[in-house]
């Protein structure tokens, strides 16, 4: 999952955030999600219609992985 994250991030496919992705809902299909994002965050994206998936992973966690200087929440994927 997180290599497929990955390369979305490479071909600059990726809107960072719960509130970028809330703000660009028009511009995304699918948002990946940690483990521990809030329930209220998957709600909102969920009534927007956008394709919510978990990954197995914490936001620390993913961030070590993908090697990112930040934790997100929600990785937004570009139509």
């Amino acid at each position: 999952m997180v290599s497929e994250l990955q390369k979305f991030i490479e071909s600059d496919s990726v809107i960072f955030g719960a509130r970028e992705s809330l703000r660009y809902a028009n511009k995304i299909s699918k948002a990946f999600v940690p483990v521990d994002c809030r329930d209220r965050i998957v709600e909102m994206l969920i009534r927007k219609k956008i394709d919510v998936e978990q990954i197995g992973m914490t936001k620390k966690e993913i961030a070590e992985k993908l090697g990112l200087e930040f934790y997100c929440e929600v990785f937004g994927i570009k139509n």
